[in-house]
């Protein structure tokens, strides 16, 4: 047997031991342990009784049918029967329920394979009036009759359909000759069933098999019954979670685009992976086919680019051969072994904007660390090394960047605030059982203590809530943006069986943090002190939509901390307010909002108009008004890089050119000028 010591985190860390090579173990046996696990150490765990299994029972269909696309009210009625009683199965020996899901869901997946290739064989009635909503999300995800379920998934078939078509020609749809409209239908209604066929396929066939894959997402249920972040992962992906809180991944080496006809193709090369090594993969080289270790190919019409880059990142594929079209229109296979890389998207990058004054900026991703190595550095030290750079170019504030981080290592998180305070209290955090503590800041100095502006969204989550938080409580930082996500919990990653890893892992919410005033942030989220109009505001599912999220509570542990002076803050409400109501760029995202949260018509003529008005806020949002408060530039030192590492300035160059554009990073600009020039 072979084990090996893992440190493995989600807001926690604790030390597990990681062994191979177990036999299996019944699915009754592993719910009753996961339970009983769960309950040992989560803050707040549920009672297992009917109320509990039908929780159980609805999330696991779900999460094995979340679009509502295979599973009607009527499918399900065969088993309502065991709907109160997964209690019963989970402490006892008869896994019948699971068995006999598993048979249904297999049926149910290849009766939509039939059902949508017959649907798509004839042509589609674009005159009648109808729409689709474009926003998923759990809480309208509800099972349906029969006949509405029909009527679902046909919509969503014919949605996909008008979209292809509307990929696939530079003629407006509406002024198509009736060949040329039926020619292109066709080849539509052949590839929206190619790409069906192969995501159910994909459900059919998972690497870790179908009655495993089943068994799994019982298991998950089961989890997210205690509260929504805690969570079931097999082995591998354990092994994902905690890559994807790493500086560094297996990855092939190379990223993906779509073109505007929606064909997939390379992105960019990272040197050293292995696309960069092979030398037959160029930028633009346009994917046609996957083949993964022995199994099939597969064409790249059965894939969306997110399913594709999800198996890409799978740790279950090691291997992949790319079937390409090069630029001169020759057809090559070149073979993959994914290798150890940097990640991009965890590379903390400096900026200089250039205006009245000099200004910072720092886009943080996530809260990244190596549990792995005890001596690695993590997200806090780069943004250091990357503050030492802009001081040196004499910054005059700083815009920090968080929207879109879900969140981290907590440790990362407390070492990030330090950087900006002297030394104190910086948050309070109460685990399973035990006593309030009080999480301080031990590193008396300050690596920057200028004027400071943090971005945030409704994506931020977690650990840069705490940041944001804060920084806040401390008067040390102005807020700018859109209410964060609401998540004040820590969890932590262990084995279910600490003898075995058959099992598998959990994730388990067994902390609450609170803001060093004693207050909570769960479910509520941080207010920005300066707000703006968000573009992705109707995308939001934040933690108090989910209806079994911990609650909010307080704690009267008394803490002594010394906030700065308050901030001078309505003035620069009024002005920025007056700025963003003038603005052009965000009045295009105003708009932009409302149309993305329409429904989509579904008739020909509507859906040209639709499309129409759609391209107009696209185009508008993409140009937007000239930013003429700074000039984008990099930092000195990283220059000299530049000159010698491709790779790293053209993903600087298009980091650059998204701040250049960002009426968000440009308020902030404002604001930051505002503040500067207020009587000190």
């Amino acid at each position: 047997m072979h084990c090996k010591s893992l440190m493995l985190a989600s807001l926690m860390v604790l030390p597990i031991s990681l062994c191979i090579g177990q036999p299996e173990v019944s699915i009754c046996k592993k719910s009753s342990q996961l339970i009983q696990v769960f309950n040992n150490y989560h803050l707040q765990p549920p009672q297992i009784n009917d109320v509990w299994s039908e929780q159980v029972y609805d999330e696991f269909f779900y999460l094995l049918d979340p679009g509502r696309r295979f599973f009607s009210l009527q499918d399900l009625a065969q088993l309502d029967s065991d709907r109160t009683k997964l209690d019963e199965l989970v402490q006892g020996t008869n896994c019948a329920f699971v068995d006999k899901v598993e048979h249904l869901y297999k049926f149910k997946l290849t009766e939509a394979s039939q059902k949508i290739e017959a649907y798509l064989k004839l042509p589609l009635n674009y005159s009648v009036k109808g729409s689709a909503s474009v926003i998923q999300n759990k809480s309208n995800s509800l099972l349906s009759d029969q006949a509405a379920f029909d009527k679902g998934w046909k919509i969503s078939l014919k949605l996909q359909v008008l979209y292809w078509m509307l990929l696939n020609t530079d003629e407006e749809l509406s002024k198509l000759s009736e060949i040329e409209f039926k020619k292109l239908e066709a080849s539509a209604r052949v590839a929206i069933q190619k790409k069906e066929a192969g995501t159910i396929n994909r459900l059919l066939n998972p690497a870790s098999g179908f009655h495993k894959s089943v068994e799994t997402i019982f298991l998950k249920a089961i989890a997210h019954s205690f509260d929504p972040h805690s969570e079931y992962f097999t082995p591998s992906q354990h092994e994902e979670f905690n890559s994807a809180l790493s500086v560094n991944e297996l990855s092939f080496g190379f990223s993906l685009k779509e073109d505007p006809r929606g064909q997939i193709a390379i992105s960019r090369l990272t040197p050293g992976g292995a696309a960069w090594t092979s030398s037959e993969i160029n930028q633009d080289d346009k994917v046609l086919g996957v083949q993964w270790g022995t199994k099939p190919p597969i064409d790249i019409i059965e894939y969306s680019i997110e399913e594709l880059e999800d198996d890409l990142a799978s740790v279950e594929h090691t291997q992949v051969v790319l079937n390409l079209k090069k630029a001169n229109g020759q057809i090559k296979s070149v073979q993959l072994v994914k290798n150890k890389i940097d990640r991009d998207e965890n590379m903390i990058q400096s900026f200089l904007l250039k205006g009245k004054k000099t200004i910072g900026y720092i886009e943080l991703p996530g809260f990244y660390t190596e549990f792995e190595d005890a001596t690695s550095k993590g997200c806090a030290d780069d943004v250091a090394r990357e503050l030492i750079k802009l001081k040196r170019e004499k910054i005059e504030g700083l815009i920090l960047d968080l929207r879109f981080n879900g969140g981290g290592s907590l440790q990362e998180a407390l070492a990030l605030a330090g950087i900006f305070i002297d030394v104190g209290p910086l948050a309070l955090i109460q685990e399973t059982g035990q006593p309030v503590v009080t999480l301080k800041d031990l590193n008396r100095g300050t690596i920057y203590d200028g004027a400071l502006v943090i971005l945030v969204n409704g994506f931020s989550a977690s650990a840069s809530e705490l940041v944001s938080a804060v920084l806040q409580d401390l008067n040390r930082s102005i807020i700018v943006g859109s209410k964060t996500y609401g998540k004040a919990t820590g969890q932590i990653i262990m084995p279910i069986d600490s003898k075995s890893n058959a099992i598998g892992f959990i994730k388990v919410t067994n902390d609450r943090i609170y803001r060093v005033t004693g207050k909570s942030l769960q479910r509520k989220g941080v207010t920005p002190d300066i707000q703006l109009p968000d573009f992705y505001e109707s995308y939001f599912e934040r933690e108090i939509s989910f209806s079994n999220s911990i609650a909010a509570d307080s704690t009267n542990k008394k803490v002594y901390y010394t906030p700065l002076p308050s901030l001078s803050l309505e003035t620069l409400k009024t002005k920025s307010k007056e700025r963003t109501i003038s603005s052009q760029n965000f009045d295009h995202i105003v708009k932009g909002q409302a149309l993305f949260s329409e429904p989509v018509p579904l008739s020909l003529a509507d859906f040209a108009e639709y499309i129409k008005d759609l391209n107009r806020v696209i185009q508008k949002l993409e140009t937007g008004s000239a930013n003429s408060l700074y000039k984008v530039q990099i930092p000195q030192f990283d220059n000299t890089l530049m000159l010698i590492d491709n790779h790293r300035k053209e993903v600087r160059q298009d980091v650059l050119d998204k701040i250049q554009r960002s009426p968000y990073i440009e308020e902030a600009f404002a604001i930051l000028l505002d503040y500067l020039s207020l009587p000190k």
